[in-house]
């Protein structure tokens, strides 16, 4: 991976700085994507993540169906359990320890939810899905 090449080890620190500050200025639909787009592209991963989410402000983010099976959220700022219940994950997902696994989270066992060859981007809750195709 392009990152994980020595002369650019700073690419990393650089990604993550830049994925903090866009949050900062996304409403909840947006955040969602930018979430689904960080899982999609395997920046995220809990076992070896590129961009880390500590300190990322998730207020708000729209979760409800977002695939964040084995996604590192366990440093991510003000996750209520609302949206993680809305959100599908597995039990390699980490999660702050102030949130509990919903039930419905799958197990490792199970098939992760398949990645699309590149990203397709969600649609915001209140935009017509026609016009994403």
């Amino acid at each position: 991976m392009l990152i994980e090449h020595p002369e650019n080890a700073s690419l990393g620190t650089v990604a993550r700085a830049q994925t903090l500050a866009v949050l900062e200025g996304l409403d909840p639909d947006r955040k969602r994507i930018l979430l689904q787009f960080l899982y999609e592209s395997d920046l995220i991963e809990a076992e070896k993540p590129v961009i880390t989410l500590r300190g990322a402000n998730l207020r708000g983010a729209y979760l409800k169906g977002a695939f964040l099976e084995g996604a590192d959220l366990e440093r991510a700022e003000r996750l209520t359990q609302e949206q993680i219940d809305e959100a599908f994950g597995d039990e390699d997902t980490k999660l702050p320890d102030h949130l509990q696994r919903p039930a419905h989270w799958g197990k490792r066992d199970r098939p992760r939810a398949p990645k699309q060859k590149g990203y397709q981007g969600a649609p915001p809750r209140t935009t017509n899905i026609n016009a994403w195709r």
